[in-house]
């Protein structure tokens, strides 16, 4: 990643997560905020949540004014461009810059179908899967399996996401899925894989941090094990704090910077 893009202190990042009441969560998407603002020393990094955790968006805000922050560019730590990303995270970021009418503020886009985002996930992917034991186009289904929402064109990046993600590595049968409001349904997926000829199924959870979906997404694959034993079921890993989905916010950063210029 190029810092020398970045030439002014006077530029702060202000990251914002979904929140969580999970602990593991919390430190995941700080130890993100970490990581990013170690690759850019030359920014001002200061991260918040939307909800449920702190510190708020108004309290990083505070921070970055503290830091003598004049212009300020909201990444969401988010995947897709949801109702969070199109509305909630703007509205929160305006009431909590009104005492602030100085400050220049624009916000960057969710990370997307973003190149490293789609290496992390590849990532995932192939740590999970047994060496030698089967091959991935024959005998491999994968689920990805997103939050859900109700924005068309959110679900719409899902689907484009799992191509990409499919041309990474190659299965015999890939799809998504969704934990909620939005279909298909992690139940049905599950349900029409078991029925299917292949003999390794991995449901990888396309999410960033660690909360209740990641945990409730375990126990319902657990119980689809014992249903159905004759096939192997593997549960990949979150995307979770990392150097590729750090580089990929930075990313999103000079993005929405380079427009401001």
């Amino acid at each position: 990643m190029g810092n020398d893009q970045i030439a002014t202190t006077e530029v702060g990042m202000l990251l914002v997560g979904h929140g969580t009441r999970d602990k593991q969560g919390v430190a995941e998407f700080l130890e993100t905020a970490r990581l990013i603002a170690e690759l850019v020393p030359s920014v001002a990094v200061e991260p918040g949540f939307l909800e449920l955790a702190e510190p708020s968006i108004g309290e990083a805000l505070e921070r970055l004014v503290a830091r003598d922050v004049r212009e300020i560019i909201v990444v969401p730590l988010l995947l897709f461009a949801a109702g969070h990303a199109k509305q909630d995270i703007p509205n929160s970021v305006a009431i909590a810059a009104a005492r602030f009418p100085h400050l220049k503020i624009r916000q960057a886009e969710p990370l997307g179908c973003h190149e490293n985002i789609l290496a992390a996930s590849a990532e995932r992917f192939q740590s999970v899967l047994p060496p030698g034991e089967f091959q991935p186009a024959t005998d491999v289904g994968l689920i990805m399996v997103s939050r859900g929402t109700s924005d068309l064109s959110a679900i719409a990046e899902v689907s484009r996401f799992v191509r990409l993600r499919r041309e990474l590595t190659p299965v015999a049968f890939a799809t998504t899925a969704f934990m909620a409001v939005a279909e298909p349904a992690v139940a049905t997926e599950l349900e029409a894989i078991a029925r299917s000829s292949h003999s390794c199924v991995i449901v990888q959870p396309h999410l960033l941090f660690q909360g209740k979906l990641t945990n409730d997404l375990r126990a319902i694959v657990q119980s689809k094990q014992a249903e159905c034993p004759a096939k192997r079921w593997l549960v990949a890993d979150h995307l979770g704090p990392c150097k590729l989905v750090a580089e990929a916010a930075i990313s999103r950063f000079l993005e929405a910077r380079a427009d401001v210029d």
